[in-house]
């Protein structure tokens, strides 16, 4: 297998793997601690990377990042393009699985796909195009206008002005209980249309159109998956505004190379996660298996019977030992990418006890805020940008609506069937909405420089020689910072005084309107509020918005070089939100990265305080807490510092820092210093019981590929 595919499978495996511990978690509504759970990596993975062929910019980056790791979205084509060709090829006929996969691209007939799009979706992914008509809706009368004379009508300005921006219409009106369709006419409508303000909505459409396509959607995937899936889009997940679906389709159904006897399938009790039990259908055998053990885990592979090419699939069940083990198990998998090629059996064992429960899930859910919540946000957003994909002025204005995905998985005795949908519903934004920013309660700030991605400062709004070091230190900083030692930091035991000093002042690429500076309400932790200065301005601002948090971005003036330092202040929406939000940023590092506004956008209310911070700490303590602290004892080795026999008595005695920061109009000013001070001083048989929730796969062994994953909390249940 060629490295560059072998890198491939192994970001598609780390992507299958996060979205198994997020939906695997029992806070996750979708999946929870109550629900057996199903879905294809393969699929989702499939569907992104084809929106990723439509997409421009950081969008398109962001959803290769996530998909595919540090390569490119041509990367992520190239290795579609293999999948279709090594994986997804039917085997049938050579005695293996039986395999099918289809994409298609569902597209409104006003629109014509971009060239290079067209290519990649057909060349590559194999996909089927569909012209479609998303736009026609129908408008329903009622029976008692059925008598309205409608060529008056039409020939009336002011309700072709009311009615202009709905394009063309379908009139539906009833005449006892018998429903008529009028041809669409470009200006429409009924007698009460008439009595409506010009900004009052029209709110009697029916889905016209659209839930037509949906329903041919459905039936190409129904189609696909040999009727285990009829449904992908659910009623009213299209409407006039979509304009794109990209959709896909999976079906396995494989025999195992080794079948279960049905006549020794017994019932026996399964445990919940919930400490109660259920009475489930067992199959057992005595033959050989290949299973591996661990101390805290077992691992199962049921190989598929291969055929004449040189695929291979199999089933994995993997079975902690714990009874609860479950969620650990999957976060295991999460954190460790490479922890199940590491666990997979390699040989058949004796097996003691072997019970397996016979299962059937059916499981489907809406994947766009678990994609956000593992940091694909911009083709979701009013940023995205899908310029990409179709040939139009519209394409600025494309972003993904929704998700969807529906699995089924069943496991018998004679092996597996299984089917997997995912739809990607491309929608026409409306008007951008002008974002509200008003830091008015504690935020976090930063200083970064763009190019490189580097932090410079971060913050929140809530004798002889020591003379020397403080010197120098207020030189380098334009005298804002004047004491960074202290008579008790530095005596007779100091050896040596390691120390660095920043001093940075940038003005704003856009300076505030001094004279728009008003006092306003701050918000404190505790719930009082003081008065302070806040900065406005009505022009475009670098902001992203999300649930619980805006960012804003404020790029300083740029040099002639290619650095680009912004000012980055992240305002949660709870007035007390700050600490859950520092929790955030320390347990995702690449949080930041992951929401960087991209873009200005129209602002609404726009408030900022001016504010000016003098912070100065001991950093030894904190140092300690977070695993350094042989720096500071009398273990630590610096014997390459200097060149003296006492050198092996040196520690590191405390490190000082102090930083200045000030916010104004004009731009920033901060700056920083550290000093760092330092002194002298046979084989056996193997159980496989799994009586208790398990995670299992399906995976082509030859490239590692997974087909599908979940877990079974409770086998009784199919959905």
């Amino acid at each position: 297998m060629a490295a560059d595919l072998r890198v491939s499978i192994a970001h598609q495996t780390a992507f299958a793997l996060r979205l198994a511990a997020a939906l695997s978690s029992p806070a996750h509504p979708a999946g929870g601690a109550g629900r057996n759970v199903a879905f294809s990596p393969l699929s989702l993975h499939v569907a992104l990377s084809l929106v990723a062929a439509g997409a421009g910019g950081a969008t398109r980056d962001q959803l290769a990042s996530a998909l595919g790791g540090p390569g490119s979205a041509e990367g992520l084509h190239a290795f579609a393009e293999q999948l279709v060709q090594l994986v997804l090829a039917d085997a049938s006929g050579a005695g293996g699985p039986r395999v099918a996969f289809a994409d298609g691209v569902f597209v409104d007939a006003s629109l014509s796909l971009k060239k290079t799009f067209g290519d990649v979706a057909v060349g590559k992914y194999k996909a089927e195009t569909h012209s479609v008509d998303f736009q026609t809706k129908w408008l329903l009368l009622p029976s008692n206008l059925a008598n309205i004379d409608w060529e008056h009508y039409l020939l009336l300005p002011s309700l072709e002005k009311k009615l202009e921006k709905y394009g063309k219409i379908f009139l539906v009106f009833t005449i006892v209980g018998i429903i008529y369709v009028i041809m669409w006419f470009p200006f429409t409508a009924i007698l009460e249309i008439m009595s409506l303000k010009d900004d009052e909505p029209i709110t009697h459409w029916t889905s016209g159109k659209a839930a037509e396509v949906a329903s041919q959607v459905n039936s190409w995937v129904e189609k696909v998956t040999s009727g285990l899936i009829k449904e992908i889009l659910p009623p009213g997940s299209v409407d006039h505004t979509t304009r794109l679906v990209l959709g896909n389709a999976l079906y396995f159904k494989g025999a195992w190379t080794e079948k279960f006897d049905a006549s020794k399938t017994k019932d026996g009790e399964f445990h919940l996660l919930d400490g109660k039990s259920v009475q489930a259908p067992f199959m057992s055998t005595s033959k050989k298996q290949y299973i591996s053990s661990y101390d805290n885990l077992k691992v199962l592979k049921l190989p598929y019977q291969q055929g004449r090419d040189k695929r291979q699939f199999s089933m994995y069940i993997l079975l902690p030992e714990a009874q609860d083990g479950l969620w650990s198990l999957a976060e295991k998998l999460n954190s460790e990418p490479e922890f199940l090629e590491k666990h997979i059996p390699t040989r058949q064992v004796t097996v003691g006890q072997f019970k397996l429960p016979k299962f059937k899930i059916s499981f489907g859910f809406e994947v766009s805020d678990l994609l956000k919540s593992l940091g694909l946000h911009l083709p979701f957003s009013s940023e995205a940008d899908l310029t990409e994909m179709v040939d139009s002025p519209e394409g600025k204005n494309l972003f993904v609506s929704s998700v969807f995905h529906k699995s089924f998985v069943e496991v018998n005795e004679e092996g597996t069937e299984a089917a997997a949908a995912t739809a990607a519903v491309i929608t026409l934004r409306s008007a951008p909405i002008a974002e509200d920013f008003v830091a008015d309660h504690p935020f976090l700030f930063l200083i970064r420089e763009d190019m490189t991605g580097v932090v410079l400062f971060v913050g929140h709004v809530a004798a002889e020689v020591l003379g020397q070091v403080n010197s120098w230190v207020d030189r380098v900083t334009s005298g804002l910072i004047k004491n960074i030692a202290t008579p008790r930091s530095i005596n007779h035991n100091t050896k040596l005084v390691l120390a660095n000093a920043l001093y940075f002042k940038g003005a704003w690429a856009e300076k505030f309107d001094v004279s728009k500076t008003e006092d306003g309400e701050f918000h404190l932790l505790d719930g009082e509020s003081v008065q302070a200065p806040f900065m406005s301005t009505r022009k475009k601002q670098y902001l992203s918005s999300y649930d619980s948090l805006k960012v804003l971005k404020l790029p300083y003036l740029q040099g002639g070089d290619k650095r680009q330092f912004s000012m980055y202040i992240l305002l949660p929406e709870a007035q007390d939100g700050l600490w859950s939000l520092a929790e955030k940023l320390n347990s995702e590092p690449e949080f930041m990265e992951n929401h960087i506004p991209m873009r200005p956008v129209h602002v609404g209310q726009f408030k900022l305080p001016k504010f000016k911070i003098s912070f100065g700490f001991g950093a030894s303590g904190l140092l300690k807490g977070l695993g350094l602290p042989l720096l500071f004892g009398s273990e630590v080795d610096l014997i390459e510092m200097v060149d003296s026999p006492g050198a092996q008595n040196l520690f590191v005695s405390s490190v000082f820092h102090k930083s200045f920061i000030e916010v104004n109009e004009e731009g920033t000013e901060a700056t920083a210093a550290v000093m760092v001070s330092m002194e002298h001083s046979r084989p056996r048989r193997l159980n496989f019981v799994a009586d208790h929730p398990f995670m299992f796969l399906i995976r082509e062994d030859v490239t590692g590929v997974i087909l599908f994953i979940g877990h079974v909390v409770n086998p009784l249940l199919a959905v």
